[in-house]
């Protein structure tokens, strides 16, 4: 069996580096996540607080790596989507990971 996530939900305050683009999609900002957990077809959501439903949330089309503040992170590319999540998923602080096994 392999563990992979399939939903990451991110403490977003106020849409803190959101960008939103011309075609309908937004991407998420700068995140600390390892490129092992992250993808293309996994949900992210963007939460005010860990106990808020999602305010933005959709399917991740691409991935994208920067230098933030001298560190590396990556950027997602969403399809958003209408329906608000809770917070699921294991993980402190700002970040939630939701896995799920396969095989």
């Amino acid at each position: 069996m392999t563990k992979k996530v399939v939903a990451m939900h991110f403490v977003c305050r106020d849409d803190l580096n959101v960008t939103e683009n011309e075609d309908g999609t937004f991407e998420t900002g700068f995140w600390k996540v390892s490129s092992k957990w992250a993808g293309t077809g996994l949900t992210i959501a963007l939460h005010q607080d860990r106990q808020s439903p999602s305010y933005r949330q959709g399917q991740v089309l691409s991935v994208k790596s920067c230098i933030y503040n001298g560190h590396s992170r990556l950027i997602f590319v969403v399809r958003p989507s209408k329906e608000s999540l809770p917070w699921t998923g294991k993980g402190t602080g700002e970040k939630g990971y939701r896995y799920e096994l396969f095989g």
